[in-house]
């Protein structure tokens, strides 16, 4: 039994030298290859706790030992591939870890070449690998005796075999696997965001497959026999290690390893004893969050900023997002400032937020109040502290249109779909931006093909289809449109904005009755009463002469959404006719929530009637 703890308390350390030797081998090349983000989240101080990471490090060697397996923790660093100079280095730092890998098992195998581990134990025949041993009589043969005397040697058999191992199995090119790494910046773009769409899938396949096709395992372990054998390593010591590590010993230091990581977060989030219950409240807000409990979620954070003001950013984060559920925006805007003046640095690897983040929602606050400078320059502060941060190009994309700088946004667009690694939702939403940006140029022919290219690739996504019905809305080909609408409902009819378009396309082309008529379709598909519809309803009412049905949709629609200007802006126009005042202080009141509108107004025909007066004059001054 003394054997068995102190090899297994050899290897497990061992083995958590090795993981930071791994982690190391892809941060310090990543280093080498540009990206110094690697320096400051200190993945190039060989401290494990660095490398922890949830799934890896816990989650994953805790599923181990409940069925039966070895709990060995395993790391993972982040790489800001962006920052790598060229495919090259990308292809160098996922073949760094594997290299440090086998490099370590090189180094411990050096007292068997050197004769240090010299024994009445053979290796195997020659003809091994080809006529496998039996290992029940190999098994039979581990007379506790043959290396009671000695746990150092059956501790560094199994650490050679188990870095051989785990070089051998990460350079299987399977995503997210090393192997995939190396090979990836040289497959085709389109190739390349179908096999990381799917990185965890495949992983899961082979785990599966590991675990229920014997054949493939005994392969992969044949392998490493081999290759310890080279080393000068026999295979019979690292059984006996085995043998002697996978009992109740290793259990418990797995459990003090995770104990380690979880009180290393405990010392980086928890500044002060009262922070536990802040952490707490964060756990439970982020909780109704998800299920869409809004006011009780905020009552969390609320609570949590309270006991803790300074706390880290991703509190803060979440609750702006909580405030902007909840349309209070301004507010939300003060929890992401609050966040990023206590925190600015604020970044948690291991779920992939930060400080980008916090600009993105913003920004993404910002809009929803008109703010689209401000919002612009917020998600260009997100997108300069982290430059793979594709949602933030994204929002800044939309935002750069909403400003009618189209021209700006084309160049964005096929800079991230040539040399970025992007996703197929994010290629999708890649190639409709652009598409979108060429409407705003005129060129709806370029932008049509786009569509359709679109359709093409992501057939059953409702977004291409809908953006074709815009193309060919532009073009004046008014019934192609209606079809093009009636394909994205027909993949999605919950798609909220097909049924906006196809509502105002039919208005627009005198078709009261009809954009009536798919209002009312639409409530089939959009059970809580939709703005946008509400307006489409509304403006059609009014030209068919019911003028207080209209009034009463744009007021239902105000009542959802108070800060919705074109709301506001279409009951002025049904006012004009009957109250002047009230309709210019609904006029005043859009333009106020969304200055844009007072160009609109200066040439709509609906204000003739008043336009040369004092109080309509006045908005423009």
């Amino acid at each position: 039994m003394a054997s068995e703890v102190w090899i297994s308390g050899i290897v497990f350390v061992g083995w958590i030298v090795s993981l930071c030797l791994h982690e190391f081998g892809h941060a310090v090349v990543a280093y080498w290859g540009g990206d110094r983000s690697v320096k400051a989240k200190g993945y190039l101080t060989l401290n494990p706790l660095n490398y922890a990471h949830p799934l890896l490090s816990i989650g994953l060697p805790f599923l181990f030992l409940l069925i039966g397996g070895i709990p060995l923790p395993g790391g993972a660093v982040y790489i800001d591939e962006s920052q790598l100079r060229g495919r090259f280095w990308r292809s160098l730092v996922a073949a760094a870890g594997p290299l440090a890998s086998f490099l370590t098992a090189v180094i411990l195998a050096l007292p068997f070449r050197w004769g240090m581990a010299a024994s009445t134990i053979p290796l195997f025949p020659n003809a091994y690998p080809f006529n496998l041993p039996d290992f029940n009589s190999l098994l039979g043969a581990l007379n506790p005796s043959t290396f009671q005397d000695s746990v150092l040697l059956p501790a560094l058999a199994l650490l050679i075999a188990l870095n051989v191992y785990v070089g051998l199995f990460n350079l299987l090119p399977i995503p997210p696997l090393d192997g995939y790494g190396i090979v990836e910046p040289w497959l085709p773009p389109s190739l390349q965001h179908k096999l990381r769409d799917g990185g965890i899938v495949w992983l899961l396949i082979l785990f599966g497959v590991l675990w229920l096709v014997p054949p493939v395992l005994l392969g992969l372990f044949i392998l490493t026999s081999v290759v310890a054998r080279i080393l000068g390593v026999p295979l019979i010591w690292s059984m006996a290690g085995f043998m002697a590590f996978r009992g109740r010993p290793i259990a418990l230091l797995f459990a003090l390893f995770a104990g380690l990581v979880l009180v290393r977060f405990l010392v980086r989030h928890l500044r002060r004893p009262s922070d536990i219950w802040v952490n707490s409240l964060d756990v439970a807000g982020w909780v109704l969050l998800q299920v869409r409990q809004y006011p009780a979620a905020l009552a969390c954070y609320q609570r949590a900023v309270k006991l803790n003001p300074q706390a880290y950013g991703g509190i803060w984060c979440n609750l702006g997002m909580v405030l902007s559920q909840l349309q209070r925006y301004e507010a939300a805007i003060s929890a992401f400032d609050q966040g990023l003046a206590v925190d600015p640095d604020y970044s948690d690897e291991g779920l992939t937020l930060g400080s980008h983040q916090l600009w993105l929602n913003r920004g993404r606050a910002l809009m929803q109040l008109n703010r689209d400078d401000e919002a612009l320059a917020s998600f260009q502060q997100g997108v300069a502290r982290q430059p793979a941060f594709i949602d933030g190009w994204l929002m800044q994309i939309v935002v750069l249109q909403r400003l009618n700088r189209c021209e700006e946004t084309l160049p964005i667009c096929d800079r991230l779909l040539e040399n970025s690694p992007v996703s197929s939702k994010h290629r999708l939403q890649l190639l409709l931006l652009k598409g979108e940006g060429l409407i705003g140029l005129k060129r709806y022919e370029e932008a049509l093909a786009i569509f359709e290219t679109c359709c093409q690739r992501f057939f059953q996504s409702p977004a291409g289809w809908h953006d074709c019905g815009v193309a060919l809305a532009a073009m004046n080909r008014v019934d192609e449109a209606l079809e093009a609408y009636g394909q994205a409902l027909k993949r999605s009819p919950q798609h909220q904005i097909s049924w906006v378009q196809k509502g105002w396309l039919l208005f627009t082309d005198q078709r009261y009755e009809a954009a009536l008529d798919c209002c009312q379709q639409s409530k089939r598909w959009l059970p809580n009463d939709d703005v946008s519809m509400l307006n489409v309803q509304g403006a059609a009412l009014s030209r068919l002469g019911r003028r207080n049905e209209a009034i009463a949709a744009y007021d239902r629609a105000i009542q959802l959404q108070p800060n919705h200007a074109n709301s506001w802006y279409n009951r002025a126009c049904v006012y004009i006719e009957a109250d002047v005042e009230t309709a210019i202080a609904n006029l005043r009141h859009a333009i106020d929530l969304n200055a844009r509108l007072a160009e609109q107004a200066k040439t709509d025909e609906s204000f003739d009637a008043v336009r040369q007066h004092p109080a309509f004059q006045a908005l423009f001054q």
